[in-house]
């Protein structure tokens, strides 16, 4: 273990200085000001943490804006939660039918027991079902032919789907 240095030190009373004397026998050095009053050293070390204080207060208030976005944000997802769940419970329950839909219910029974499998094309104006074909460019066709018009809806027999992909 090494030894430690010990440097002698006094206090000049007629100076007020505490001081450090070197071996190489040189003036005293002042380390510490006694005059120096407890009030200029508060002032100082305040002003000396004054910078790590706004920091600490810039990062609380930073700390709270982010909980009050934090807050905001969470709201806004749970209203899309709601609003999706809504979405999904009427897309479940088929609530909304088209015209063709209608009239294609009306005509389900018969259409079923004679041309299950083949496809309609209903026409939304007349609210008849104006042809029936094994393929749709057939059932388009016929329609046409019967109706002189080139826009129809179609529907498969028996399905709720006109095509499977």
């Amino acid at each position: 273990m090494k030894a430690a240095t010990v440097l002698p030190l006094s206090y000049r009373a007629s100076e007020n200085k505490l001081t450090s004397r070197f071996p190489s026998d040189q003036p005293y050095e002042p380390l510490f000001d006694v005059q120096r009053s407890f009030a200029q050293i508060e002032k100082a070390d305040f002003f000396e943490t004054m910078p790590m204080f706004n920091f600490f207060r810039e990062l609380v208030s930073i700390k709270q804006e982010f909980a009050d976005f934090k807050k905001t944000k969470i709201k806004e997802i749970n209203a899309l939660k709601d609003a999706l769940a809504n979405l999904e419970q009427l897309a479940g329950e088929r609530t909304l039918f088209t015209p063709a839909d209608r009239i294609y219910e009306r005509f389900k029974v018969e259409l079923e027991k004679d041309h299950f499998g083949e496809i309609v094309a209903i026409d939304d104006e007349s609210g008849c079902i104006v042809g029936i074909a094994d393929t749709l460019s057939d059932a388009y066709e016929r329609a046409k032919k019967a109706t002189g018009k080139e826009q129809f809806d179609f529907k498969r027999v028996g399905y709720g789907y006109l095509f499977r992909i």
